[in-house]
């Protein structure tokens, strides 16, 4: 696609998850709402591991750190991270995508070299993102602690307003 933004989501699609199609989704919208192009692409995490890494970075104008950790090569997924933040490029971290780049801050500028998210079970005295110690209100049944459904009051006259179209919206959240 010829100036096409070119995006490169870090992580492991999943079909089963739904936040990675609710990804997909918010990019191909925002595309679609500024009438542009756009060329997305999957990066799986376990190609970050090689040393082309680089390079297979370098081809994206932007880079998204997906949500729906653990992915399946946790170095890869720091490398990508580490590619954005040392190279000054555009990045996005969601869900699991921010924690990781909490995760490859505190091993690479702060220096702590075990570094981790406790959801690893990794055995580290270092974790810098840790399990919500409790359920969130409005958990949905069988979901994780950080899963529900919250009620929204959209403002008048804003954008979000009119493409809701009304005052009253309820939406979902999900996450470990």
């Amino acid at each position: 696609m010829p100036n096409a933004p070119r995006i490169g989501v870090i992580g492991d699609f999943e079909p089963a998850y739904l936040s990675h199609f609710a990804t997909n989704a918010a990019l191909y919208d925002a595309a679609t709402k500024l009438r542009i192009p756009l060329y997305l692409r999957w990066i799986p995490t376990p190609s970050l591991e090689q040393t082309i890494a680089a390079k297979l970075l370098a081809r994206w104008d932007g880079l998204v750190g997906s949500p729906g950790s653990p992915y399946k090569s946790f170095i890869g997924y720091l490398r990508g991270i580490e590619f954005a933040r040392t190279r000054d490029w555009p990045f996005v971290g969601t869900c699991g995508g921010f924690q990781y780049t909490l995760v490859e801050y505190a091993r690479n500028v702060l220096q702590i070299a075990d570094a981790d998210s406790a959801e690893n079970n990794s055995g580290s005295l270092h974790c810098v993102v840790t399990p919500l110690s409790c359920a969130l209100p409005n958990r949905r049944e069988g979901g994780p602690k950080g899963s529900g459904d919250e009620k929204l009051k959209i403002l008048p006259g804003t954008l979000l307003r009119s493409i809701c179209g009304g005052e009253d919206h309820s939406e979902q959240y999900y996450c470990n």
